[in-house]
């Protein structure tokens, strides 16, 4: 029965089964020194997933006949690292050694005791489903890299986790065999990982994964430094108009920095349809630097789930050629997670886009500022500037004191009497001319100035 319902949850992906020795696990070699691999769970999640306790058992019926096998084969087969790992038959028979890479999120995902383990765990957390934070694939790719190199052909290992050991686990692989030169392409990458990882050939499917292998080619041909550019949002356009949204309300939301920080609620924010698609027009849109995702809505039965979304990073988004200083892309359906699933066209037509444009900031809109102490109000100075609205994002906990204005009392602490939290958006308005900003004690919280504008509401 546990056979079954382990078999179950693995889906499509391939499994390393050996009855003889007692194997059988969601684990399978991609080159012969990188390895994919499911949670190694324990507890009641170890009866569908890898079991910790089960791969730690150093008692093997007959370690002769395993070793031999091994030892015949051109290359190893895919078998449970941690089983052999804690009788040392890397290290002490094969001469093998092996890091392993933990990419599951500690702060939402359950995870284990890393020193269960005779080797090196590294971490590189992001969330299911969504590619991981640009920087850190050619951090994963050097690490990697390094400890590869760092013994003979084929004896160091590294050993790639996620939950389910394919989405996130993907990324990182075909952006390590890209990155090894033993895939030429992305599309070369995603074709060795599918087949090797998976029965039915559908190994990375989320387009935003995808799009990021591609950014980090991009970016190995590229031979530059990653120095993302600012850039600000000043449209969307949605064509045909997803079904859906003829009978719900439309919402979205920009994700930065994992913060939110714009919402079709803004009052910059102008939604009109045409004909059959929608446009959203941002009036002096946030700017973003680096990574953000976009995630729309309809207020339905599951109105906290999203419809569709994407990931875009600065660095890779086209000029604009028929616009100065402006840069566009468009999305079809299969680039756009969640959208692509639908493969009746029930909720989006076959032809279904996204087309996002944007702004090449060209001075600083944003200034974070570490904040050590209040924001106070220091007066006349001779280098400050008249501001008319400030529309801050709040980071940490402290009280806010910048004198009048709408959302402040007099005194300078908000309305309600209530300090900060962490991302709130505090809305100032009226402020008088010569104010500045500076630096002072609040335990580490810190402000992110996102706009100066007169007479809206950010």
């Amino acid at each position: 029965m546990l056979r079954y319902v382990r078999h179950a949850v693995s889906e499509n992906r391939k499994r390393f089964i050996d009855t003889k020795n007692g194997f059988d696990l969601d684990l399978t070699y991609i080159t012969d020194n990188i390895i994919a691999m499911a949670f190694p769970g324990d507890s009641i999640e170890g009866l569908y997933r890898n079991a910790l306790e089960e791969a730690l058992d150093s008692s093997i019926r007959d370690m002769r006949g395993v070793i031999k096998y091994l030892i015949c084969m051109s290359s190893f087969p895919p078998f449970t690292v941690y089983k052999f790992c804690k009788i040392d038959l890397f290290e002490s028979v094969l001469n093998v050694s092996y890091t392993i890479y933990n990419l599951q999120n500690s702060r939402s995902e359950r995870t284990y005791d890393e020193t269960r383990f005779d080797a090196p765990v590294a971490c590189y957390p992001f969330d299911d489903h969504q590619p991981p934070p640009f920087e850190t694939i050619e951090q994963f790719c050097r690490e990697a890299i390094e400890w590869l190199n760092a013994g003979a052909e084929h004896t160091n290992v590294v050993v790639i986790h996620c939950k389910a050991g394919k989405g996130r686990t993907g990324v990182m692989i075909c952006a390590l065999l890209v990155y090894m030169g033993v895939a030429k392409t992305t599309e070369e990458a995603l074709q060795i990982y599918a087949d090797k990882r998976t029965w039915d050939g559908r190994g990375l499917t989320v387009p935003s994964q995808v799009r990021y292998v591609r950014y980090f080619e991009q970016h190995l041909a590229s031979g530059v430094d990653y120095e993302p550019p600012k850039l600000a949002f000043s449209k969307i356009v949605i064509t045909p108009t997803p079904k859906v949204f003829y009978d719900y309300e439309m919402r979205f939301s920009i994700y930065h920095g994992g913060h939110k920080i714009y919402n079709w609620r803004q009052q910059t924010c102008f939604i009109e349809r045409q004909n059959d698609r929608i446009i959203i027009r941002m009036s002096r849109g946030p700017s973003i630097t680096g990574d953000v995702k976009v995630a729309f809505f309809y207020k339905g039965l599951f109105p906290k789930r999203p419809l569709f979304r994407f990931w875009l990073n600065t660095a890779f988004i086209p000029i604009d050629d028929a616009t100065p200083r402006a840069r566009r892309i468009r999305l079809p359906k299969s680039e756009i997670d969640d959208a692509i699933d639908d493969r009746y066209h029930e909720r989006f037509g076959e032809n279904f886009a996204v087309e996002i444009m944007f702004e090449e900031v060209e001075e600083e809109r944003e200034s974070v500022m570490s904040l050590v102490g209040n924001l106070e109000e220091e007066g006349d100075a001779g280098d400050d500037q008249d501001i008319e609205l400030v529309a801050v994002s709040v980071h940490g906990e402290f009280n806010m004191a910048l004198g009048e204005g709408k959302g402040v009392d007099g005194e300078g602490h908000q309305e309600d009497g209530e300090s900060s939290t962490h991302s709130d958006l505090i809305v100032l308005e009226g402020l008088s001319s010569s104010r500045e900003l500076e630096e002072g004690e609040t335990g580490g919280a810190y402000v992110n100035v996102t706009e100066k504008r007169s007479n809206q509401r950010y």
